[in-house]
């Protein structure tokens, strides 16, 4: 990682990387009623490691970081290993099956020791081909990596909720985009019906691209039913 010296500060400034006490959560589903937890801004006392403008640093663990600056500016540095934003090792492809999995399928997928092999059941159980899961597989993870090069705020693009809706419906047709918000809509066709959802920009400490789905409880019959497509093996969603 390189760091770059920020605008506002001259060459002689100092910076802190301190990492954050935070456990990934992915996006709830879109009726939820209960409340994403976000990240704490750690107190500047702590283990940090101090950096000068230009220098070069290397991050051991995966997770969120924040940078200060002595003018007291922070950024937040979300560190990922492997390919990220793309796809190449089974934990990445186990994760983002949240959206699709029931608790035990779950549960079955995180405590085998073969991971590869169980994601490839999963995906063989509902196409019932193996082409047809070939089929599956690739347009799912094109969605997750297409919401991590777009969506990544404080957590990979794939858990946020614009991620989530995205992985789960695919482009919307229309986007509306103001200084505080976007309105996704999905028109009718003879597979699914109109759905429209709104997310709202959120100040946050780490990023600037933090944006909350406005949820409510008339979305779930929609959720489950594009869910419920997915899982018979529909690609033309």
């Amino acid at each position: 990682l390189y760091l770059c010296q920020p605008s506002d500060t001259s060459g002689s400034a100092t910076f802190r990387v301190q990492q954050v006490d935070y456990t990934l959560q992915p996006a709830l589903p879109p009726m939820s009623t209960r409340q994403e937890s976000l990240p704490e801004v750690p107190r500047a006392a702590g283990d940090t490691l101090p950096l000068a403008v230009l220098d070069t640093f290397r991050l051991e663990q995966e997770g969120l970081y924040l940078l200060r600056t002595t003018s007291g500016a922070t950024q937040g540095l979300m560190m990922q290993a492997g390919t990220y934003p793309l796809i190449t090792r089974v934990q990445d492809m186990t994760t983002p099956l949240i959206y699709l999995t029931t608790s035990a399928e779950r549960e079955a997928l995180y405590s085998t020791q073969d991971k590869k092999a169980a994601v490839d059941s999963f995906w063989l159980k509902i196409a019932k081909d193996k082409k047809l899961a070939r089929e599956l597989i690739r347009g799912y993870y094109t969605r997750v990596e297409t919401a991590n090069k777009l969506y990544t705020s404080f957590k990979p693009g794939w858990a946020t909720d614009r991620g989530m809706i995205y992985i789960i419906y695919g482009k919307p047709h229309n986007v509306s985009v103001s200084p505080d918000a976007e309105t996704w809509i999905y028109r009718e066709s003879e597979a699914t019906p109109y759905v429209k959802f709104v997310f709202t920009k959120k100040e946050n400490t780490f990023t600037e691209n933090h944006f909350e789905l406005v949820r409510n409880r008339e979305y779930e019959e929609n959720w489950y039913s594009t869910v419920a497509r997915w899982r018979a093996g529909i690609t033309n969603l």
